[in-house]
């Protein structure tokens, strides 16, 4: 007991949760904590198990388990859960199963510490070749400490020095200085004086003064060789003359007292950006100018170094030494062309651009008069002629335009233009006539200012748009990157550029295509703009060319639509979205909520949910709440692939109602945009409200209801400025009652205290309107309990939790309760849902049995300025049906935890999923190809429920004309006066789409049934017993049809029930919707058997069994439904099910022969070869083989469970896995766990690799857990991954053998063994079985000798069936054992000791060998087939036996073989 307590205190030490990227920190605190309290031994194996029995003597073990191993065994479940609650989501999936604490911790080590050779040399690599790029040192430092520790867990040691010279090679080189020192240290050092020294260095190497040099932007600065600077030849171009050769140009601004300069036309309180400003710092080998003028150490002077001084050399004191540098551009000396402060200003040079800076300089044809270049930078309109001006006026300041390479160039005039277009006139006034300019420059800004229009500029050209009416002004395409109003100007290329056309030819012309490869795959605007100004001819491709290495490189995410096809009608289209879990629970519990959205109206509803799998039951009642209270239909249901709507009774109740669900692409949330923007509407405005009040996070619901119920009711700019309550409703919202949100209100109490000296209110927080009810939710903080209440005065100017007003001590409120009669309330779930208003007054309500004040009046309201009641306030809602008292706990729950935790979902299924895993991991849908689901792509509807539905469709009209008819051909029925005193019982029509194998509909069939519910044993019935095939014996005439040869044909009776007679009296009604016109008061009183009746299966099998001895066929001893005709060597095989039957034989004359006779007495039709029966798909091989598989009948199996998608496993069992009964906690429905373990065992008519995982949870029937719903979870994820599985029957030779083994004591729980045979005809098996056995065996040989008698038995079984079949076998059949003693036994007449106990009947075995009949043999245990029928196995073992028992599919079975 003290150990377990000191486990429960363990959880608050251990701060981190284990998930994929911190193992080594959270097994250093799991081993440092454990360690600490002397309990790691659990975890490292270094404490084990005490016995768990006790024993009476050396071989014999009680069944009493020993106190020391419970306390053992309760301490290492104690860790195990201290373990799994310090784990994420996603790391429980690796312990799921594990039973011990070693277990799971041992699953978790190999799972997170095993690492590959792979990621060892990974690891390796990235500590050699780390840098530290922009972290600092100390995460750099982390960063290969983290690397260096990954590699010490797995076993990789690196040393202190390693780790050093790793991290100094990881430094820049500001830190060339340090790395030197510290690598010629003769001296060690510590990692902890390394780190220090390294710190100091980052301090010293950030205080250096960073470069002030950046490059300079400018219309003419800096520019590619490769195509010409946009703005290029605006600036003018000065006489050619040769340049120096040391001359570099660069793009130098203005500088001096002259600061009177305009930026492209800008003033001077405007500072101008790089791109025509006048402040651009020069790139490299000058002074920058920021303001910091390099200072002389000789002179002191500033504007030159040292290096450059005049003074420089001592005798140079009188006289100028020759050997002081001049510069090339001024004349002046002391210092060079590279740093004059002229170095790119031409107009002071007097001398043009070096030949380097042609290419950015040089001149395009443009027509100044006629086109204007739009610019961006320009802060005023500039034209090179004053005749392009109108009303010009001479410009009087002496204010220049500055442009980027410094010069100030100045104004002349000052006028007015204009562009004129097809269908308007744009204006331009304050246009400056700059002289030395080339162009016409147009300033966006000034246009758009003064045009009260918009600029919309892109790479292929422009349009102006009117701000107002919104039409196109003018519209033009970008030339050379520039922008050219109002038509595209026709450059002209240098005059030694056009006379020469280079051409690439290489024998013929290049495609465009390879182009588009040898420039690096650019657009193809790009390549065509290239190939044009290069002049090089090529051919165009035929076809449309589309790279897929493009694709694989620069896909990207389409556009989304601008607009869509907009509801026109209210619920035509709805939209919804999940939104949670909430960080924490509301009051009630709840962590989502639910949102639909009607698109017409914008109005929206949200329902409160506990889970997500909630989603499809608040659905039904929205649905129905639109159908009931507006008369609408809903056509469209738009959501996103969650798969709380992608669950099939979403998707079926969807189609039955004819709505069409459109899903989100997978990761595109933008295509349910509509539900999404609402919800962040609401999550906003909701942390709005509680941050104003104060109010706690639990609050988050009442805060989101009370948002919606405001948000309805507000005019939205999509909705033209109406709210969704006019659109809904068509009259506006009354917004008088409405009271800020989280204020102080005082209820009435006066109807509701228990004596007249209590006060009659007391301070409580408004909370909001609840729909049903005419008054409001308060909160009272002194109770912690919610309240109704009509009577209220609010005090807007008070947030009682903002001024910390003490609230009662229970994080949780309750509503109190006092009479469970029916009140009038609204569904909870349906909050601030309006309905229509009403017409008139709604009746009075009936007092509200809560802590609530009511009243048939609306709530009454106060003023902000002096709290006061106010009267005849306009009813909020219309009052939805009553609920009673339980219903009322579900609307206002207890709010303290042990009443929160009754609350379940409205799923109840034990399975767990991904949701209640907390997994939030999207799923991949790639099975949807696009966005709208159109009509034809949704599934069929399912078959009609009942007449009424049916009686639209015309298929089912002539299914059940076809099915009346049919019953009247028959004679089923005479219609007569109801006899007094007798049972009539009703009918019903029932309706099937019947499919075949491949899933598409083979025929609609309607079937007319008794509804023999309502009849009395002994009066309209007596035996109702009817034989049905054996499983065995299916299995058994497939392998001799494939041995043999045999053709395998199927018939089915039509309407076989009817052909029953009966022996009692039955008056049933008469068919809905084809009652006799003439007596429709009449009865049908039955002559044959009709479906549905107790007796009509019995009746019919005695029908048609007592007609085949007429034609020759002889019924088995051994199963009643296999019937044989023999007419000389030929033989006839018939097995029937019901109303199906199985024909095959020698002879193909006699089989037809037989379905001859059988028709003319009963309606029949032929089916033609056996392909699909009872589940089965049977498939015929090449080589004569018949594959047989379950694999449709699995689909459905995995969709009932809900497991379509789930991750498939290798073996459906987890080796040597035993589970007790009684473990894990019993599931609230085991309905589902039945139902689903009854299916499986069906499957296991061709799956012998199912049968021992089935027959183990078969025994938890009775109790099942969620343990034990997780074994039969691993069965259906591995039923995911082998569906195509089946058994291949093979021709081969006739002999029988078999395989027995036995699992000694393998039930935990009762320690009874497991008996497992398979019985082969053959290479085929034919009958197998896992069983636990009846009683519990003292000894493994006591178990394996009952495997042997009862595989002994079913071999016995088999020959008498194969001897009915006239099939006789060469030798006597191979029993394989693997246990010598049990073999010895069968074989050995002497009565041992240690068998004395067992009943005589399992001693038949012995007389068996001795007659011969049975031959016993000794095969290893690893060639023991029969071993996967009694155990767990590993997944290799089990693939192995799964091939020798001719399992998989086609192509993997063959070259499968059996051992000798």
């Amino acid at each position: 007991m003290a150990s377990s307590l000191k486990v429960d205190g363990l959880l608050g030490l251990i701060t981190i949760r284990l998930n994929d990227d911190n193992f080594m920190k959270w097994r250093y605190q799991i081993e440092s904590v454990l360690e600490g309290h002397e309990l790691f031994g659990h975890f490292d194996g270094s404490v084990v198990p005490p016995p768990k029995f006790a024993f009476v003597d050396e071989e014999v073990a009680t069944s009493e388990v020993t106190a020391a191993y419970k306390n053992w065994l309760k301490l290492d479940k104690a860790l195990l859960s201290l373990l799994i609650a310090t784990l994420s989501d996603d790391a429980i999936e690796y312990v799921i199963g594990s039973k011990t604490a070693r277990d799971a911790w041992l699953s978790l080590t190999d799972r997170y510490a095993t690492v590959s050779r792979a990621r060892l040399n990974f690891l390796k690599t990235e500590l050699q070749t780390a840098q530290k790029g922009a972290d600092s040192i100390e995460k750099f430092l982390l960063r290969l400490k983290h690397v260096r520790d990954q590699l010490a867990l797995a076993g990789v040691s690196i040393s202190d020095d390693d780790l050093m010279i790793s991290v100094l090679n990881g430094l820049p080189s500001d830190y060339d200085m340090i790395r030197t020192v510290l690598v010629a240290r003769e001296t060690p050092i510590s990692l902890k004086d390394f780190r220090t020294q390294l710190l100091a260095a980052e301090q010293a190497a950030e205080s250096r003064p960073s470069s002030l040099i950046s490059p300079m932007t400018a219309m003419i600065g800096h520019s590619s060789s490769m195509s010409p600077t946009p703005g290029a030849g605006i600036l003018p171009t000065p006489p050619s003359v040769s340049t120096p050769s040391g001359f570099q140009a660069t793009s130098s601004p203005a500088y001096g007292p002259s600061s009177q300069n305009f930026g492209r036309g800008r003033f001077p309180n405007h500072r101008p950006t790089n791109r025509g400003g006048y402040f651009a710092p020069r790139p490299s080998g000058g002074f920058p100018r920021s303001g910091i003028t390099p200072e002389c150490q000789i002179c002191s002077k500033r504007g030159h170094t040292a290096v450059n001084c005049f003074y420089r050399n001592p005798s140079s004191t009188s006289s100028p030494s020759s050997s002081v540098v001049e510069c090339q551009i001024c004349g002046k000396r002391g210092h060079g062309a590279l740093d004059c402060y002229h170095r790119s200003n031409y107009v002071y040079q007097g001398s043009p651009p070096p030949p380097t800076l042609n290419a950015m300089t040089a001149q395009v044809s443009y027509a100044p008069e006629t086109l204007w270049i739009a610019d961006s930078g320009a802060s005023h309109h500039m034209v090179s002629n004053v005749n392009t001006l109108e009303s010009a006026q001479p410009c009087a300041s002496e204010n220049r335009v500055t442009v980027g390479n410094g010069e100030g160039l100045p104004v002349a005039h000052i006028g007015h233009a204009s562009v004129s277009s097809s269908s308007s006139v744009l204006h331009m006034s304050n246009v400056f006539h700059v002289p030395k300019l080339t162009a016409n420059l147009m300033s966006v800004h000034q246009l758009c200012k003064e045009n009260n229009c918009s600029m919309i500029f892109d790479q292929f050209g422009f349009s102006i748009q009117d701000k107002v009416t919104k039409q196109v002004l003018l519209t033009g395409r970008s030339h050379s990157g520039l922008y050219l109003i109002p038509g595209v100007a026709a450059f002209s290329l240098p005059p030694n550029k056009a006379a020469s056309h280079e051409v690439a030819y290489l024998g013929q012309q290049v495609k465009f295509s390879l182009w588009h490869s040898r420039l690096g795959h650019p657009t193809n605007e790009v390549v065509h703009s290239m190939l044009k100004s290069a002049s090089l001819p090529h051919i165009v491709d035929s076809h449309p060319h589309i790279c897929q290495y493009c694709l694989s490189g620069k896909m990207h995410s389409l556009p989304f639509p601008t607009h869509h096809n907009k509801a026109v009608t209210p619920f035509h289209r709805i939209h919804s979205d999940v939104w949670g879990p909430s960080p924490c629970k509301s009051f009630q519990g709840y962590r989502y909520i639910v949102t639909f959205i009607d698109e017409f109206t914008g109005f929206s509803w949200i329902y409160p949910m506990f889970a997500k799998s909630e989603v499809f039951s608040h659905f039904l009642k929205f649905y129905a709440f639109v159908v009931n209270q507006f008369s609408a239909v809903i056509k469209y249901f738009q959501s996103d692939g969650g798969g709380e709507y992608v669950s099939n009774r979403f998707h079926e109740f969807l189609s039955s109602k004819g709505i069409v669900h459109q899903f989100s692409c997978p990761y595109k949330p933008q295509q349910n945009g509509l539900a999404e923007r609402k919800n962040r509407h609401l999550v906003e405005t909701a942390i709005t409200l509680l941050s104003e009040a104060s109010l706690p996070q639990h609050f988050w619901f009442h805060a989101i209801s009370h948002s919606i119920y405001l948000i309805n009711r507000m005019p939205s700019k999509v909705l033209d400025h109406k709210s969704p309550y006019f659109r809904l409703f068509h009259q506006h919202p009354d917004i008088q009652h409405l009271r800020i949100f989280g204020t102080a209100v005082y209820p009435c109490f006066r109807s509701i205290n228990q004596n007249k000296l209590q006060a009659r209110t007391t301070l409580c927080v408004f909370l909001g309107y609840l729909m049903g009810y005419k008054g409001i939710l308060c909160f009272n903080m002194s109770t912690a309990k919610l309240l109704v209440s009509r009577d209220v005065v609010h005090d807007e100017g008070m947030f009682p939790f903002k001024q910390g007003v003490p609230v009662l001590g229970s994080s949780s409120s309750s509503v109190a309760s006092t009479s469970s009669a029916p009140i009038s309330v609204v569904l909870p779930i349906l909050s601030h849902a309006d309905v229509p208003p009403p017409l008139s007054d709604p009746p009075a309500i009936p007092p509200i049995p809560i802590a609530s004040v009511s009243s048939p009046l609306g709530p009454r309201t106060s003023h902000f300025s002096s709290p006061s009641v106010v009267h005849d306030q306009e009813p909020i809602p219309t009052v939805l049906p009553a609920l009673t008292h339980q219903q009322l706990d579900v609307l206002f729950p207890s709010l303290d935890s042990s009443s929160a935790s009754d609350i379940s979902p409205t799923n109840h299924h034990s399975m767990q999923t991904r949701s209640k895993s907390g997994v939030t991991k999207r799923k991949d849908f790639t099975d949807y190809e696009c966005y709208h689901t159109s009509l034809l792509a949704l599934p069929e509807l399912d078959e009609p429920s009942s007449y009424r539905v049916a009686r639209y469709s015309p298929e089912w009209v002539t299914a059940m004309q076809e099915e009346i008819s049919a019953l009247n051909t028959q004679g089923t029925w005479t219609l007569v006066p109801p006899p007094p005193g007798v049972n009539i019982v009703g009918s019903k029509w029932i309706y099937k789409v019947k499919r075949n194998s491949d899933g598409n509909v083979s025929r609609y069939k309607a079937r007319l049934v008794a509804q023999g519910f309502s009849q009395t044993q002994g009066f309209d019935y007596s035996e109702t017993f009817s034989p049905v095939v054996r499983h065995t014996t299916v299995r058994l005439i497939l392998s001799l049809a494939a041995m043999h040869g045999w053709q395998l044909r199927q018939l089915d009776v039509k309407n076989a029930f009817l052909h029953g007679d009966l022996e009692e009296e039955v008056y049933m009604k008469q068919p809905q919707g084809f009652e006799d016109s003439t007596h429709p008061q009449y009865v049908c009183k039955l002559r044959k058997s009709l479906y549905g009746l107790k007796q009509a299966p019995r009746a019919w099998n005695a029908k048609f069994t007592g007609y085949l001895p007429a034609i020759g066929f002889t019924a088995s001893q051994s199963d009643p439904s296999l019937f044989v005709k023999k007419e000389g060597s030929e033989i006839v095989i018939l097995l029937l099910y019901v109303d199906d039957i199985i024909l095959t034989g020698s002879s193909t004359s006699l089989v037809q022969t037989t379905i001859e006779e059988l028709s003319s007495v009963f309606e029949m039709k032929d089916m033609g070869q056996l392909t699909y029966f009872l589940g089965l798909q049977i498939s015929y091989l090449s080589t004569g083989s018949i594959f047989v598989s379950q694999q449709k009948y699995a689909k459905e199996l995995l969709a009932k469970a809900g497991m379509t998608t789930c991750k498939a496993c290798s073996t459906p069992c987890k080796p040597y896995t035993q589970v007790l009964q009684t473990e894990g906690e019993p599931l609230n429905d085991p309905s589902l766990y039945r139902s689903i373990v009854g299916a499986l065992q069906y499957l296991t008519f061709t799956r012998p690799d199912l049968a021992y995982s089935v027959n183990t949870v078969c025994q938890y029937m009775t109790n099942p857990s969620e343990t034990h719903f997780l074994l039969v979870k691993r069965i259906l994820r591995y039923i995911q991954g082998t569906m195509a599985y089946g058994i291949t029957f093979s021709p081969g030779d006739m002999h029988l053998h078999a395989y027995s083994d036995a699992d000694w004591a393998g039930d935990p729980s009762t320690r009874r063994s497991t008996t497992g045979f398979v019985v082969f005809i053959g290479s085929n098996p034919v009958s197998w079985q896992s069983k636990k056995q009846g009683s519990v065996s003292r000894s493994s040989t006591e178990a394996e000798y009952r495997a042997l008698a009862n595989t002994a038995a079913d071999i016995a079984w088999v020959r008498q069936v194969l001897a009915d079949l006239h099939e006789y076998l060469p030798e006597p059949p191979l029993l394989f054992c693997d246990n010598l003693s049990a073999l010895a036994l069968s074989s050995n007449p002497v009565q041992h000791s240690r068998i004395k106990h067992l009943d005589i009947d399992f001693h038949f075995i012995r007389e068996r060998v001795q007659r011969r009949d049975i031959m016993v043999q000794y095969i290893p245990t690893e060639e023991q087939i029969a071993d996967v029928f009694t155990k767990g196995l590993h997944g290799p073992v089990f693939v192995k036996h799964c091939i020798n028992l001719r399992l998989g599919i086609p192509a993997e079975i063959e070259g499968g073989c059996l051992p000798k």
